[in-house]
C-alpha cells in the first residue's frame, strides 16, 4: 500500500495478515491541529518506507513486529523554519529550539527499539543526532539485529559522533552503504547544534566485528567548494578512518563519485573532494587485506 501526500489522519491500522507493505511519504497535518502526531499500528508489516517532508509530525510506529525491511529516510523541519512558512513570529529563543529537537530525539530512540528485528534498514542523516543525545545523557542506545545497513547523510550538518554511536549499536551489520547527499530543507533559522564534547575515549572502544562490505556513495549535486561542507567532508574522512581501523574482518572497500562539472566553481569539485578522500584515508596503514576500490562516474550536462 503506497499513500503519497494522503494527509489529515493521525492514526493508521493495518490488521490484515494480507497487507505486506506500506509506502508513506510526504505526509502532513493540517496546522490547526494541536497533536502533531500518527500512530501506525501494523503487526503483519514486511516492509516499510517513511519519506519525503513530515514537516513537525511525529509518526510514531506502535506495533510493527514482524518487519524485514524498513526505510526510514524522511525528513523534518526545525520549528523556526516551520514558523517562518506559516508566516509565523520566527524569533523563537535558542531553548525552544534545542526542546523541540529533543523531543524528536525520543522519537528517534523508540524507532530504534521497534525496528530491532529488521535485517535490513535505511536510515536517514536526521537519525544520526540522537545516539550522540543518548550517549551524553548515558543512556544505552538499542542493539539492534541488522545485517544491512544503508545511512543517508547530509555532508552539510551530519553528526560525526552520532554516526559512530548508531553504529556502534549495530555490531551485527555485514554490509554499510553511505550515501552523501546535499541538505534538502534549508533550515536557514535554525541554530540548533549537538554538545561538542570530546567522546574520543568512548568512540575508541567501538568495534564492528561482522562488517565485511563498505560502500560510500557521492550523490552531491552541489558545489563542496563552502565551508559547511568542507567541514562535513573532514567529519566523512574521520568517519571512515573509524570504520577502516575498526572493521576487523573488513573484505571490500569501495567509494563511488557521481559527479558533473560545477556550474558555480567550474570544476569537478565533488569528484575532486572524493577523489581526496580516497587519498587522504592512506590504505596501507589500516591492517586489512581488503580490496580497495575508488570508481569517478563524471555525468556531462547533456547525460
Amino acid at each position: 500500500m503506497e499513500l503519497d501526500d494522503v494527509g489529515g489522519f493521525r492514526c493508521l491500522k493495518i490488521n490484515s495478515s494480507k497487507f505486506k507493505r506500506l509506502n508513506l511519504k510526504n505526509h502532513r497535518l493540517p496546522h490547526d491541529i494541536s497533536d502533531r502526531s500518527l500512530e501506525i499500528y501494523a503487526p503483519y508489516l514486511e516492509h516499510l518506507e517513511i519519506s519525503g517532508d513530515l514537516g513537525d509530525l511525529q509518526c510514531r510506529l506502535v506495533d510493527v513486529s514482524s518487519l524485514v525491511n524498513a526505510k526510514v529516510n524522511f525528513y523534518i523541519s526545525c520549528i523556526k523554519h516551520i514558523r517562518h512558512e506559516r508566516e509565523e513570529f520566527i524569533s523563537v529563543d535558542d531553548y525552544s529550539c534545542h526542546d523541540y529537537h529533543q523531543s524528536f530525539s525520543v522519537l528517534a530512540r523508540d524507532y530504534l527499539q521497534k525496528l530491532n528485528c529488521a535485517t535490513e534498514l535505511t536510515i536517514g542523516s536526521w537519525f544520526t543526532e540522537v545516539p550522540c543525545m543518548w550517549q551524553f545523557n548515558g543512556l544505552l542506545v538499542p542493539e539492534l539485529k541488522c545485517k544491512y545497513l544503508t545511512l543517508e547523510l547530509c555532508i552539510e550538518n551530519f553528526d560525526l559522533n552520532g554516526v559512530a554511536g548508531l553504529l556502534g549499536a549495530l555490531p551485527h551489520v555485514e554490509t554499510l552503504n553511505i550515501y552523501l547527499t546535499e541538505n534538502l530543507l534549508d533550515n536557514y533559522f535554525c541554530d540548533f547544534e549537538e554538545n561538542n564534547t570530546d567522546l574520543q575515549s568512548w568512540i575508541s572502544s567501538i568495534v564492528f566485528p561482522n562488517l565485511k562490505n563498505i560502500t560510500i556513495v557521492n550523490s552531491i549535486l552541489v558545489c563542496l567548494n563552502r565551508q559547511k561542507r568542507k567541514w562535513g567532508f573532514r567529519r566523512l574522512v574521520k568517519l571512515t578512518q573509524l570504520l577502516l581501523k575498526k572493521a576487523t574482518i573488513l573484505k571490500k572497500f569501495l567509494v563511488i563519485s557521481k559527479s558533473r562539472m560545477c556550474k558555480k566553481c567550474l570544476t569537478n569539485c565533488s569528484g575532486n573532494f572524493f577523489s581526496d578522500l580516497f587519498d587522504k584515508l592512506y590504505l596501507p596503514r589500516y591492517p586489512t587485506n581488503a580490496k580497495f576500490s575508488f570508481t569517478d562516474q563524471f555525468f556531462s550536462d547533456h547525460d
